[in-house]
């Protein structure tokens, strides 16, 4: 049996220190690789850059290992993530070979095993799972937990697994790893961008990454129906508390009429949040008649404390980050949007 390293270490090739206090977990994490072949590598469904880049980059790890695994999403993946290195390798829950039993599984990026749904109902009875996440919100499950909330992205932690397990970076494996930190750091523009997500970056550009192009791709381009959705989402842009929130939506009409996918709802959020003056921009999506996906965003203004919204999802049954989080409602998309704003603004109320 090929178990790699039997004491990970930290490879010079990376280029970079890891933070001490992270380390332990980071080498527990390596240690779970090295001493198993054969793995399930899967991500959250509705997968965004960081799923994605994370999902590949770890594919890229494993064939450097010389280790076998299969790579999974709940849904087919978005057509903007297809010419990236291995994307070609991702199966969805309703192909033939994603039936199980899966007895070793990397989950990345995913709060909860919800999030990975049917794959997580699709284990062998004594699974091994590595849960490989950077949200506070996550529910620490698995056998071996890497867990970092202060990492921008899942991908950042995957990168720091392929230091210590000494695996060389190349242009495919540092093009998967920028993809994931750039996407989730809109472009090195939130406030998870700090030094050590920079010289991540330059490493990674340094083995081959090219971030012109992986920029216009993930961030500039956007499909005809995703433009149309967005007509669609601004024209319906309210705002309320003097200007502190801001808030949209799309409905499942809007889908039929447009002909547009969960992939082109990413980023519309942003777009209540980038008026002057907003505290929090929420974007409401009906998903079924009596069911919507509700994503939020804050900032931080002068002289405000910042809204944590992960709290405001958490109360929802969702989560995510102090800045960027999301949850499911049950129930039609006036009532939904009505319960959560009336939420929002009691979490507003007082700030100033």
């Amino acid at each position: 049996m090929n178990t790699g390293p039997e004491s990970p270490r930290f490879s010079e090739n990376c280029g970079t220190k890891i933070p001490p206090e992270w380390s332990e977990d980071i080498r527990a994490a390596a240690r779970f690789i090295a001493s198993h072949d054969e793995f399930l590598v899967v991500s959250h469904v509705s997968p965004d850059g960081d799923a994605v880049g994370s999902t590949l980059a770890m594919a890229g790890i494993l064939k450097a290992l010389n280790k076998s695994y299969r790579l999974a999403n709940p849904n087919r993946l978005p057509d903007k993530y297809r010419s990236l290195p291995w994307a070609d390798e991702i199966m969805a829950a309703e192909d033939e070979a994603a039936s199980g039993p899966f007895r070793c599984v990397l989950a990345l990026d995913a709060a909860d095993m919800r999030r990975w749904a049917p794959f997580s109902e699709r284990l062998a009875e004594d699974a091994k799972i590595l849960n490989v996440d950077h949200h506070p919100t996550n529910t620490r499950y698995g056998t071996v937990q890497l867990i970092i909330p202060e990492a921008a992205a899942t991908a950042q932690l995957v990168y720091y697994l392929a230091c210590a397990l000494d695996v060389p970076l190349n242009e495919p494996l540092a093009t998967c790893l920028y993809t994931g930190i750039m996407t989730d750091t809109g472009g090195f523009r939130y406030s998870n961008t700090n030094p050590e997500v920079m010289h991540i970056a330059a490493t990674l550009l340094a083995a081959g990454a090219n971030p012109s192009k992986l920029a216009e791709q993930f961030l500039e381009r956007i499909s005809v129906s995703q433009l149309q959705l967005l007509q669609r989402a601004l024209a319906r842009l309210q705002r309320e508390m003097d200007g502190r929130l801001a808030w949209t939506y799309v409905t499942l009409q809007d889908f039929e009429e447009t002909g547009a996918t969960e992939a082109d709802v990413d980023g519309l959020v942003q777009y209540a949040l980038r008026v002057e003056g907003v505290e929090v921009g929420i974007l409401f999506r009906e998903t079924h008649p009596n069911q919507c996906k509700v994503s939020f965003r804050s900032r931080e203004l002068a002289g405000c404390e910042p809204v944590d919204v992960s709290r405001l999802a958490a109360q929802l049954g969702g989560g995510g980050h102090a800045r960027a989080a999301g949850c499911t409602v049950t129930g039609s998309l006036a009532q939904v949007m009505e319960q959560v704003r009336k939420r929002t603004c009691e979490a507003l109320t007082g700030r100033r």
